[in-house]
Order: structure tokens, then sequence, then C-alpha cells
């Protein structure tokens, strides 16, 4: 069976119309991943660090590093973000956008360190952005990603 040009005329339009609205899904989902914390005041890096880890033995650079990490793969602004932010709520992707969400990346990478850290690499502990922050500060506090 061969392929005539008005076939791949055809294919080759659906696949350029395609671009456009896999674009506008993308958009969609990110704009309600953000309603979720729209409402929240920014808060800066200096004050995130200050309200919530300055007594906890994590450098400023460590937790800043972190909370980056987190908002770079759930796409969501990071002076929005705080520690009690849940990775199955207000971190989780837009239900069906699952597998093209930066989460799935973030867990292999954590189960890397931990297993890297001769550690057991079982992520189901760590629930929010607070239990990121505090656990991978612990084990590698030295190192960025």
């Amino acid at each position: 069976m061969s392929v005539s040009g008005l076939q791949i005329i055809l294919f080759a339009a659906v696949v350029i119309g395609a671009i456009p609205l896999l674009r506008l899904v993308a958009c969609h989902e990110r704009e309600a991943k953000q309603r979720r914390i729209s409402d929240r005041p920014d808060m800066g890096f200096d004050e995130f660090y200050n309200a919530f880890y300055s007594n906890s033995g994590l450098s400023a650079a460590v937790v800043c590093r972190l909370l980056n990490e987190v908002a770079e793969a759930t796409g969501l602004p990071s002076h929005k973000l705080r520690p009690s932010d849940r990775f199955d709520r207000e971190l989780a992707p837009v239900r069906g956008s699952e597998f093209g969400d930066g989460l799935a990346l973030l867990t292999a990478q954590v189960e890397h360190r931990l297993k890297t850290a001769h550690l057991t690499a079982d992520t189901s502990s760590i629930k929010t952005l607070g239990d990121f922050i505090e656990r991978m500060g612990r084990i590698d506090p030295g190192q960025s990603h």
C-alpha cells in the first residue's frame, strides 16, 4: 500500500492543527493548578526561610534550592508555595495530565538520591513540601541538582 501525496498533506494538516490545541490544553492545566494557590499572599524567599526554616539547621541555600526544585517540577511559583502544601492536593498534577507533570520526574530523582545516600528509597513519608525540604535537606545538604 503506498501513501499518496494527499494523505501526507492531510496527515501534516492534522498534526499542525493539533499543536495549538496541545498548547491550549497545557495552558489550561497550568492555570487550573495555579488557581489552587492564587489567593495566597506572595512570600519572598527570605520571609519564607525566616518563617519556617531559620531554626531548622538547614541553610538558606539548601532550602532555596529545594523550594525551587519543587516549584519547577510543579510549574507553580515559589513565592506562593508553603511547607504545608501536599503533593496529592495543592501540588498535584491536574487530573488527566499526571504523566506530563514534573512531579513524576521529581519522584524518580528523590528515589535515586535516597538510594545514593544508602537509604530506603521510600517516598511515601514525603507528603508535603515541608517533608520534602526536611528530608532532602538532611541527606544531601551540599549537593546541587
